[in-house]
């Protein structure tokens, strides 16, 4: 008997599935992954393709859902069982490929197994980044694509043909990628949706042309034309918010694409504005919910440009908005948990603006709304975790101000909730990483309190936790600044524990380390930043035992990068006082090489920063510590310019600004350079029970603090 025809059984097939695909990819594409689902999901496909039969059965009106698996799997108890399962509830496969997912043991496996199922022909590759004819460390296609599956379930070494929709710029770009995408997983050729997608991206071309010269012009007009015609004001609002809803969607995100950031940020503005302008009375508490969503994201594009201001307009709008819905409604566990994000965000931009205050304040406020949902008998993964991130974020504040006991209460109480995390979700990596965070937060508080060697054992856990994290995907770059960042960090514990060849080889393989990933993406200010701080340290270590020149070169480049971006991070204190600091450091290596006029030119620069960030939040300890250490080196330079009074001035008035500071302190970084301070000034009597707690709690860093001459 003949068979029955293919396309009807590969129907019968598809409609089986659960999922539409499977998206397996990488830690490190993740943002790629997202906005991948988003795009298939909410994909119509041309009705006049919907019900044609292909070999895989009747096209469908949607492509909806697709599995991915970091999300879907947040509460699953056996990872494994419950891709395979995932897996064969899938119709199609889908990888992203790039470097680190061709490196990722997860994204080999899953395609293994795909293949194992039978549905070898199912899978569809979206290229991302590399290059799919590269070497090994560029080369996008995990291994198991590249070969034909046996009998046996065991990997050929017959080569596969791939096909793959790619999204580089140098290929197909990212829009018509997803149009090949989509096409393959329909089973329709491309020209069959290319025309569509003409269509469309003229129609948005010429919509951006229009946003350009009229931004929100149209929204105004129809919400003016419908006060006038009330009977026909909820067509006109639905028509209003639609169009909204377009500019902050797609043509948001498209002109962010193509680099008209100018567009993109009078959207923003004509947006927040017309929000601003609108009767709440007249809205939906639903159209309200989304409304405040909506000014979340415009703050966030805000925060992450550096314009703080505008982004604490929008987050203060989306506060206004989410409080009345949420008191209105309060069963609405994401409305309540969307209000808790907002007070977070404008916390936030406290703590990026040094103001501690406003920081503590959004950060609480931000923790009372989730402890009230788990209160209330909601629990899951993803809240124990935000919870943690909350209580690190009041740790930070309160050590921000040098309130180390409450800074240490709420820092264990955020590895409680990570463990419990793990605990709910055992296999999921990034629980295990989160605990890894809360030992380098302990260990860096245990520091600053003098408990050395207590601080030591948290550093080496954290970092092991990284090493292990990222060693089962070694592309992964998120995974690798984890690594630096833990080496760093442990590299300054052994330096204060006078172990400095250790201290060195930690220091340098984070600069390694930070130094790869920015070469990678030197746009990143987050890796430039870390990168900085790196070299900084490990130049600092090198000046205090006399090897100036690696130094030298370490320092140029440090300030460099951050002197570099500064307009860029006008408003941000972190930037400007590591670019301090940088300064500092730099400053104290020409006085050890004896260029005075250098040493007092970066002197000079560190100053005025530090002045400025201490005039905006006077109480923080961060900043006064590097302004303290500032003066210790001006009062360095007048001594060794000859001028011995100007430099007992300096070194009084810092004496008497530290004494402050270190009244019951066991902060090593504060306890050393006031013992030097006394030193310098003959007050041995006085230092010499600081040296002897220094001893006691094993601090034997090397460098100028104690050092009678005050070099290097």
């Amino acid at each position: 008997m003949d068979p029955l025809p293919e396309d009807n059984d590969a129907g019968d097939d598809e409609d089986a599935f659960r999922y539409r695909a499977f998206l397996s990819y990488s830690h490190e594409d993740r943002h790629w992954a997202r906005w991948l689902m988003r795009r298939i999901e909410t994909y119509r496909v041309p009705k006049h393709l919907v019900g044609r039969v292909t070999a895989y059965g009747k096209v469908p009106a949607r492509l909806a859902p697709v599995f991915r698996d970091r999300d879907e799997l947040a509460s699953a108890g056996h990872l494994d069982d419950r891709i395979e399962a995932a897996l064969a509830d899938s119709a199609a496969l889908i990888v992203i490929a790039s470097p680190a997912s061709a490196q990722s043991r997860w994204v080999n496996e899953e395609v293994l197994a795909f293949k194992r199922m039978g549905r070898e022909d199912r899978i569809h590759c979206f290229i991302v980044d590399g290059d799919p004819d590269g070497d090994d460390a560029a080369d996008c296609f995990a291994p198991a694509l590249r070969r034909r599956i046996g009998p046996d379930g065991e990997l050929t070494d017959a080569a596969v043909d791939l096909i793959a929709a790619d999204a580089r710029p140098a290929g197909d770009g990212r829009q018509r990628a997803l149009t090949r995408l989509i096409a393959g997983l329909l089973g329709v050729s491309y020209d069959d949706l290319r025309q569509r997608e003409l269509v469309r991206r003229n129609r948005r071309l010429m919509i951006i042309a229009v946003a350009s010269a009229l931004g929100m012009a149209v929204t105004a007009t129809l919400a003016g034309m419908a006060l006038l015609a009330r009977d026909d004001a909820e067509r006109r609002r639905l028509q209003a918010e639609g169009l909204v809803g377009f500019m902050l969607g797609d043509l948001y995100e498209r002109l962010y694409e193509i680099g008209r950031v100018d567009i993109y940020n009078a959207i923003g503005d004509q947006a927040t504005a017309y929000f601003q302008s609108m009767e709440k009375d007249d809205l939906t508490d639903t159209a309200l919910a989304q409304r405040s969503e909506s000014l979340r994201q415009i703050g966030e594009t805000r925060a992450d440009q550096g314009q703080l201001d505008a982004a604490l307009e929008a987050f203060e709008l989306a506060l206004e908005l989410s409080e009345g819905v949420t008191t209105r409604q309060p069963d609405r566990i994401d409305w309540r948990l969307g209000l808790a994000e907002t007070h977070y965000w404008i916390g936030y931009v406290g703590w990026r603006r040094g103001d501690l205050d406003v920081a503590a304040a959004g950060f609480e406020k931000q923790l009372q709304v989730q402890e009230a949902v788990l209160a209330g008998g909601t629990e899951s993964a993803e809240l124990v975790r935000e919870m943690g991130y909350a209580y690190t974020n009041l740790g930070r504040v309160e050590e921000g101000r040098g309130q180390f006991e409450p800074a240490l209460t709420h820092y264990l109480r955020v590895l409680e909730l990570n463990k419990r995390y793990l605990q709910m979700d055992p296999d999921n990596a990034d629980a295990l990483l989160e605990i890894g965070f809360a030992n380098n937060n302990l260990g860096v508080l245990l520091m600053r309190m003098g408990r050395l060697e207590t601080a030591e054992d948290y550093f080496r856990e954290d970092l092991a936790i990284k090493q292990k994290v990222a060693a089962n995907e070694p592309g992964n770059g998120l995974w690798g600044e984890y690594v630096s960042t833990s080496e760093y960090f442990l590299g300054r514990l052994l330096e204060y524990r006078g172990a400095v060849d250790e201290a060195s080889d930690y220091y340098k393989a984070a600069e390694a380390g930070a130094g790869r990933l920015f070469e990678e993406s030197r746009a990143n200010d987050a890796r430039a930043r870390s990168f900085a701080n790196a070299l900084r340290k490990t130049a600092e270590l090198s000046t205090r035992i006399g090897e100036y020149e690696p130094a030298a070169t370490r320092l140029e480049e440090a300030v460099a990068i951050l002197q570099s971006r500064r307009e860029d991070h006008q408003d941000d204190a972190r930037w400007l006082r590591d670019l301090a600091r940088a300064q500092i450091a730099a400053g104290r290596l020409a006085l050890a090489t004896g260029d005075l006029s250098l040493s007092e030119t970066r002197s000079a620069e560190a100053d005025a920063i530090l002045l400025q960030l201490l005039a905006l939040s006077p109480d923080s300890v961060e900043f006064q510590h590097a302004y303290m250490t500032g003066l210790l080196l001006q009062g360095d330079i007048e001594r060794a310019d000859g001028d011995e009074t100007a430099s007992a001035e300096i070194w009084a008035r810092l004496a008497a600004d530290m004494a402050v500071q270190v009244r019951d302190s066991r902060d090593p970084e504060w306890l050393a350079p006031y013992a030097g301070t006394l030193i310098r000034l003959g007050r041995r009597d006085e230092a010499a029970p600081l040296i002897q707690t220094l001893s006691e709690m094993g601090y034997a860093r090397p460098g100028y603090e104690l050092n009678l001459a005050g070099g290097g």
